[in-house]
C-alpha cells in the first residue's frame, strides 16, 4: 500500500508564465509525479472529438463547476495526486482559491506562483502553440483572452503563495529561483 507523497508542490500563474518549464525541470531533477488539472478536461474534449482550444477547456471547466461544485477539478487532482507513491507530486494548474484551499489542507502542501509580465507571456504562448489556434492570436486578443474569469482567479493566488518567482529574465535566473524554492520546499 502506498504511503502517499511526502510534498506537493502546486504550481501557478497565468498563461505562459513557465509552469510547464518548472514541472519539467522537478521532473529531470527528481523522481517526481505530476499532475495537471487540465488533463482530465483534455481527456474528455478528446473522448467527444472536440478540439482542445483554451474556450472549450475553460467551458467544460465551467460547466463542470457549476455542475458538481466548484472544486470538482480539485477534488480529482487531489485523488490522483494522494495516490501516487512517489515522495513528490507537482499539481501544475492550480487556478483558483477553492483549489488552493482544497489542496492546502494537506500538511506538506506548497502552492508557487510564478509571476511574468504580459508580453513575455504573449510571445512564449505564440511560440509554443500548446492549444489551438494559440499562434494566431494578436496581443489584444491575448490580453483579452488573459482577462477572463478563470485568469483572475488565478492573480489572487499570488497573495497566499508560499513563494513566488519573477520570471522575466534568463532561463539561468529563473532556474537559479526554481532551487532556491526546491531548497526549501524539501527541507
Amino acid at each position: 500500500m502506498p504511503t502517499g507523497p511526502r510534498v506537493l508542490i502546486g504550481i501557478t500563474g497565468r498563461l505562459a508564465s513557465g509552469k510547464g518549464r518548472m514541472t519539467s525541470e522537478i521532473l529531470k531533477r527528481y523522481d517526481a509525479d505530476y499532475v495537471k488539472f487540465s488533463d482530465s478536461l483534455r481527456h474528455v474534449l478528446d473522448a467527444y472529438s472536440i478540439p482542445q482550444s483554451r474556450d472549450n477547456i475553460d467551458s467544460l471547466s465551467t460547466f463542470l463547476r457549476k455542475t458538481y461544485g466548484e472544486d470538482v477539478l480539485a477534488r480529482a487532482v487531489e485523488k490522483k495526486a494522494l495516490i501516487s507513491n512517489r515522495e513528490i507530486v507537482i499539481i501544475d494548474g492550480v487556478r483558483r482559491k477553492v483549489d488552493f484551499e482544497r489542496l492546502g489542507m494537506h500538511r506538506h502542501f506548497v502552492l508557487v506562483y510564478i509571476d511574468v509580465k504580459p508580453e513575455i507571456r504573449y510571445a512564449r504562448s505564440k511560440s509554443r502553440n500548446e492549444n489551438v489556434g494559440d499562434a494566431d492570436l494578436t496581443y489584444e486578443e491575448f490580453l483579452s483572452r488573459d482577462s477572463g474569469e478563470p485568469q483572475q482567479q488565478i492573480e489572487s493566488l499570488k497573495s497566499v503563495a508560499h513563494y513566488v518567482i519573477e520570471n522575466n529574465s534568463s532561463i539561468e535566473e529563473f532556474d537559479r529561483q526554481i532551487d532556491d524554492v526546491l531548497k526549501k520546499a524539501l527541507m
